[in-house]
């Protein structure tokens, strides 16, 4: 049926697969043969089975052995992102690229649902990834989530298995409480053009790491504070810069990005400018507390659900979308006021606070916005 439709796509150059379920690679490969020479194919929770479980042994081996690759072009292909995969045939994603090999692969992505911390691929297929991709590779997203220490010791291994990756010019992490982000940096093979490392710090209420109830401002603030402390200072007394530096002697950027989650569009955090202030403010002062020495790289950024940054109002400080009103909230949060905002009251200076609002609201008990 999808197969059907392609032609009236007849300039289409991005393709996600998301939720989607082929009953054996065969079934994957026609659509893929309709959508032309894609530039950017995104696999998230995309199944693929070895055989269908209505049918029985002999019955699949006979429309197997009738079935073959239709001719497909990756060969233009500059970005894959695997997010994760769900499948039996693990390593479908290397017998595609493997039949048609991207000429210049620039952009991979390694992701996990971090609720459940599945695994995106296998170590063998990040790793022939990796190593077809090495050469012209520009941009790389990793997110540790899913590494247990055997994960840790393989992706180790695998980076030290790779020569160098010469044209690298972006390095994303998520950063979670542990060092695994550390552990991935220490271990990367040359880098000579890297520019950019990028943190991200996610607030997903799904997340086994976010282990507090959703919506309140101390939870946020919480999770924030158990990352920085974990996450940072590295395990050395050298300040972060003199780790990075010597390392990527191009380096210009260390950015902090913080990702609200998938229901960014009912998240308050993008419609309360002082709670983004006091959370940047807490990320500055611990990279401060700890000699990082990355102030004049530092780039901290706020993303929406697809995880590109937002562009905030400057004269609002709200985010270009209408602010969605979930079940447990009747009316747009408000960023400066003395109302209360969720389980946190806004600081009050006590010399501008009136005997009613001192009552209310004592002072000391909340950040200053």
């Amino acid at each position: 049926m999808e197969v059907a439709y392609m032609p009236l796509f007849p300039s289409l150059q991005n393709i996600r697969l998301a939720d989607i379920w082929f009953d054996q690679l065969t079934t994957l490969t026609p659509f893929l043969g309709a959508c032309g020479s894609p530039k950017a194919l995104s696999f998230s929770n995309t199944r693929i089975d070895k055989q269908p479980y209505d049918y029985s042994d002999s019955e699949w081996e006979v429309i197997a052995a009738g079935r073959k690759l239709i001719s497909f072009d990756l060969t233009g292909l500059e970005a894959l992102a695997v997010i994760p995969i769900c499948a039996e045939e693990e390593d479908f994603i290397v017998t595609l690229v493997e039949h048609s090999p991207p000429a210049k692969l620039r952009s991979l992505t390694f992701e996990s649902f971090t609720y459940d911390g599945q695994v995106p691929c296998p170590i063998s297929t990040m790793e022939k990834l990796l190593q077809l991709a090495a050469p012209s590779l520009v941009n790389l997203v990793i997110d540790p989530a899913w590494t247990d220490s055997s994960h840790e010791n393989q992706i180790s291994e695998l980076f030290r298995r790779i020569s160098a990756f010469p044209s690298l010019h972006s390095l994303t992490l998520w950063l979670r409480p542990n060092h695994q982000a550390e552990e991935l940096v220490r271990a990367l093979p040359a880098a000579p053009n890297l520019s950019t490392i990028v943190f991200r710090i996610g607030f997903d209420p799904d997340d086994p790491d976010y282990s507090v109830s959703y919506g309140g401002e101390d939870d946020d603030r919480k999770h924030l504070d158990k990352i920085l402390h974990d996450a940072f200072p590295w395990g050395t007394s050298e300040p972060l810069k003199g780790l990075l530096k010597p390392n990527f002697p191009l380096l210009q950027r260390i950015g902090f990005h913080f990702w609200p989650g998938p229901y960014v569009d009912a998240s308050d955090m993008h419609f309360r400018r002082g709670l983004r202030r006091r959370m940047e403010r807490m990320l500055k002062e611990h990279l401060n507390d700890v000699g990082a020495d990355v102030e004049e790289y530092l780039e901290i950024k706020w993303l929406d659900k697809n995880r590109n940054p937002v562009a905030y109002s400057r004269t609002t400080g709200k985010p270009p979308w209408a602010f969605i009103n979930p079940s447990w909230n009747t009316e747009e949060p408000r960023s400066q006021t003395t109302r209360r905002i969720g389980r946190c009251w806004p600081y009050l200076d006590p010399e501008r606070q009136s005997p009613a609002q001192a009552r209310v609201n004592p002072v000391g008990g909340a950040e200053r916005i």
